[in-house]
């Protein structure tokens, strides 16, 4: 096939609630008979398998290679079948089937979670840069001795709430928004660093209560993005 592929060559039969019903292996398959990549899912029976196979690989490597730790819970232990951030011994990249049953288990609860978003929305793939950042920040902040003794969820609110404080103090003290400076120890400083503390903050929370922050903020992004204007008339 050529490396260009117009509409009419390449109509769509499928849709893509149709394609969540087959097989990774057959979307793979249908993926490879178009040479762009990824091309044109609107269009495209073969580039919108290959973003609905994409997707699900996502999801499981997500799973069962950057972060099942997640799935855990507050435990913060890695499954038995971890292979440290390797795919685990008897699942398939792409096939996504394991011979392993706790890896079968973690593999098909991705899935079933995947293919359960809606279509067509404001976020079709996962982040997985994101939880790859939930990780590094939560390991962070066990390492430094900050969950040797966990403080209630009220508390860490309470010092998410602070860092909003600080970046309030920063502007009333005259700097603008985009402006960053840095301490006589190299510790950065400025609104934008606060508003980083804050997300920071928030990641490593939800990492000990097992919880994906991408999911969540991708879960609110699509339902807002069905909102009416202004949410109904709401002020500000």
């Amino acid at each position: 096939m050529a490396d260009w592929h117009p509409a009419e060559f390449c109509p769509r039969r499928f849709t893509d609630g149709d394609l969540r019903s087959f097989s990774s292996d057959r979307l793979w398959e249908m993926a490879g008979e178009c040479s762009v990549d990824p091309g044109d899912p609107d269009v495209c029976d073969a580039c919108a398998a290959y973003r609905v196979a994409s997707v699900r690989t996502e999801a499981v490597r997500t799973a069962v290679v950057s972060k099942p730790w997640i799935r855990y819970g507050r435990k913060r232990e890695s499954p038995p079948w971890y292979d440290g951030g390797s795919w685990p011994e008897g699942v398939d990249p792409e096939s996504h089937v394991s011979t392993e049953p706790e890896v079968a288990m973690a593999v098909s609860n991705a899935l079933s979670a995947e293919d359960q978003r809606p279509v067509n929305t404001v976020a079709p793939f996962p982040l997985p840069c994101l939880d790859a950042m939930q990780a590094m920040v939560h390991e962070t902040a066990v390492a430094k001795g900050w969950w040797e003794t966990p403080e209630p969820i009220a508390v860490k609110i309470a010092l998410m709430h602070s860092e909003l404080s600080e970046a309030l103090e920063h502007i009333r003290a005259g700097h603008d928004p985009d402006e960053i400076w840095f301490e006589d120890d190299g510790k950065p400083d400025g609104v934008a660093v606060e508003f980083a503390d804050v997300v920071i903050r928030i990641m490593d929370t939800l990492a000990f209560y097992g919880v994906s922050l991408s999911e969540a903020l991708v879960m609110k992004a699509e339902y807002n993005h069905g909102r009416p204007y202004r949410h109904g008339g709401k002020a500000f």
